[in-house]
């Protein structure tokens, strides 16, 4: 009695806020407070079973109460009912006696239904249209969605610009800059060089800091043979960006080799691996070392990396040479890579949010991120796999 009494508080009040303004005859003129929105949205996602049939119910007693009808087709999108969704706001939206914000609550809605079932043509139009009006904000965000799947990098590159010049900040991510990057790289695969080039150059100049329109310059630049031009600045970054490390290398090794300069190449390579303890820079000297000395030196230089720092990917590798190199495991392998295997599990507990997906080394009852209890659970530390 005490679960039905709680469930039914919240569509209580919001049922006796919408009789109080029939009675004065103002229902159709005013729009209910937040908390009624906000009371319903939480009716709808805490208990789904009993919500729809009570808000259907007040929907055929209140047919006007238009936001109640545009939360219960949201309700419908996120349940994956897509056509109910769009069959609700599109009757909705044939109501005379919608207030322009109530008209353009429920086109907007109408949008997202159409993006959730791929109809993204007819969601634009709708975004489209809502951008010469209050909610632009939420439409321009909508569009650079669109254009992202659809791969129209110079629509989103407009919609972010706008975002910008309407917020006063850019966004996180998505810049003129990334976009740039991918007309760059779409104008090489068509041949177009002198358009290419000038995309990348653009790129520089919104975000000097973008590292994936220098890689792209990298690649120009060692197309045509000028491999000096680029190195110092690939040393440079493979000691700021670290984690680029899996794409720079390579570059790097093109360059070196061009240049006859695998001993710079190396040297830098070990200063990597003792200044950042990196994986990657541990894996390509083996590979240098193997391809210059042989497979039996960088087996051995491979074994006491890892002895030192354990990676699943490091450990892969260490097999491979012992196959190259025709050993069988002697039983002093077999205790070198126990202790190996050992490693991956040192470094103790790591603990997830099965809600958000938050990581943390600490057991958080309530997840910092996404403020849900008991969702963290301690998990065996990871392995990372490539």
């Amino acid at each position: 009695m005490l679960e039905l009494l709680a469930l039914l508080l919240p569509l209580a009040a919001a049922s006796g806020w919408y009789v109080a303004h029939r009675q004065h005859g103002q229902l159709a003129q005013s729009r209910p407070p937040y908390s009624y929105y906000r009371d319903l949205d939480q009716l709808l996602t805490q208990r789904t079973d009993k919500a729809i049939p009570i808000v259907e119910e007040l929907l055929r007693q209140y047919p006007d109460a238009i936001e109640t009808q545009i939360a219960l087709g949201v309700f419908f999108r996120k349940q994956g009912e897509g056509h109910k969704a769009i069959s609700l706001h599109e009757k909705l939206l044939d109501n005379p006696n919608l207030q322009e914000s109530q008209r353009n609550d429920a086109y907007l809605e109408l949008g997202m239904d159409y993006m959730k079932a791929g109809l993204l043509d007819r969601a634009e139009s709708i975004f489209k249209a809502l951008t010469a009006t209050t909610h632009r904000i939420q439409a321009l965000h909508q569009l650079l969605h669109i254009y992202q799947q659809e791969k129209d990098w110079s629509g989103a590159m407009s919609c972010t610009l706008e975002i910008r010049r309407l917020l006063g900040v850019p966004l996180r991510g998505e810049t003129e800059s990334q976009f740039l990057c991918e007309l760059a790289v779409e104008a090489d695969a068509r041949g177009d060089d002198h358009q290419a080039r000038d995309y990348v150059r653009r790129a520089q100049k919104s975000d000097p800091g973008n590292v994936r329109a220098f890689l792209i310059q990298t690649e120009f630049a060692l197309r045509e043979g000028r491999y000096a031009e680029p190195l110092p600045a690939l040393i440079r970054l493979s000691q700021e960006k670290i984690e680029y490390l899996p794409v720079i290398l390579p570059l790097m090794k093109r360059c070196c080799e061009h240049l006859n300069d695998l001993t710079g190449y190396r040297n830098h390579l070990a200063q990597l691996q003792a200044r950042y303890a990196s994986n990657e820079a541990s894996l390509a000297l083996c590979e240098l070392i193997q391809q210059t000395e042989g497979s039996e030196p960088a087996e051995e230089y491979l074994s006491g990396v890892l002895l030192q720092r354990s990676s699943l990917d490091g450990l892969i590798r260490l097999l491979e040479l012992k196959r190259q190199n025709h050993r069988t495991l002697t039983p002093e392998d077999i205790s070198t890579l126990a202790q190996l295997m050992k490693g991956l599990y040192s470094n103790g507990m790591y603990h997830l949010c099965e809600q958000c997906g938050f990581e943390g080394t600490e057991l958080h009852w309530c997840c910092p991120s996404c403020r849900h209890w008991a969702t963290i659970k301690p998990q065996r530390q990871k392995i990372p796999v490539r």
